[in-house]
């Protein structure tokens, strides 16, 4: 028999990486609110991924339903909170089940999100509704729009750049040239290749600036690889671009994190 300790409900800390927010809200909603799980439910399940939810039981003094399950969702290390929704999106038993058509498109952008930990990590630092905003998008259009993701990929990176430039005092000056505002924000964090450096940092600092120059274009030509490439040749590109602009946001949040605090 459970004691009393075991029967108190106790919101539990919250991780640095997380699934976008409109992807918890989304299956908040879906899972717990006036459908899906019932409180006994939402501890039983959650028990299976996290020791601590196992120890505490459903009962009075617990908060909302929803509350609870995005608590326990945002809990569970970032590779467990997309195992856990993409469970509940299969043939979980519920005792009322979701509307099947929402629940589809929550499971189709949960796979098509891309989640670089550190980038989720970097995300955490920044508390810019426009950056979040464009990441959001990006996840969203990744199931079924990948035209509409590299464009999201190129209005991400660019946001990055805003906040950076943003940051020292500097006001951008090129507001639509993604790869000018690259190169400045490169420059103010001093990441541009210089020739004291060595060659391979030159290189790999280069190759960012070039990268950076790809997903600017990509959009233009997007259509060019589809019959080389194959049918799904767009929406394996889309997923490139969304992972190099991840990749190139995290690099400059980290960088501009580390100027910081190093003033």
């Amino acid at each position: 028999m459970a004691n009393n300790s075991d029967c108190i409900y106790r919101p539990l800390p919250r991780v640095k990486d997380l699934l976008p927010s409109a992807i918890i809200k989304t299956a908040s909603r879906l899972f717990a609110g006036d459908t899906s799980l019932s409180g006994p439910q939402i501890f039983d399940f959650f028990g299976r991924y996290s020791d601590e939810v196992g120890k505490m039981r459903y009962g009075s003094g617990a908060p909302s339903r929803w509350q609870m399950f995005a608590n326990f969702i945002e809990s569970l290390p970032i590779d467990q909170q997309r195992a856990a929704l993409l469970e509940l999106c299969g043939e979980y038993p519920m005792r009322t089940p979701a509307p099947t058509e929402e629940v589809e498109k929550l499971r189709d952008r949960l796979r098509g999100v891309p989640v670089p930990a550190s980038f989720g990590k970097a995300m955490a630092n920044i508390d810019t509704t426009y950056v979040t905003k464009a990441w959001e998008k990006l996840t969203q259009r990744l199931a079924g729009d990948p035209e509409g993701a590299i464009t999201s990929a190129r209005t991400l990176l660019e946001s990055v750049c805003i906040y950076v430039l943003d940051g020292p005092g500097k006001r951008p000056d090129h507001k639509g040239d993604l790869p000018a505002s690259y190169k400045a924000t490169a420059e103010a964090l001093g990441l541009d290749p210089r020739k004291e450096d060595d060659a391979a940092i030159r290189q790999i600092l280069g190759s960012c600036a070039g990268l950076a120059q790809g997903v600017a274009t990509l959009r233009n030509q997007f259509g060019d690889a589809h019959g080389r490439l194959g049918e799904d040749a767009q929406r394996r590109i889309a997923h490139l671009a969304a992972n190099v602009s991840g990749t190139l946001c995290t690099f400059l949040i980290e960088s501009f994190e580390a100027v910081r605090s190093n003033r």
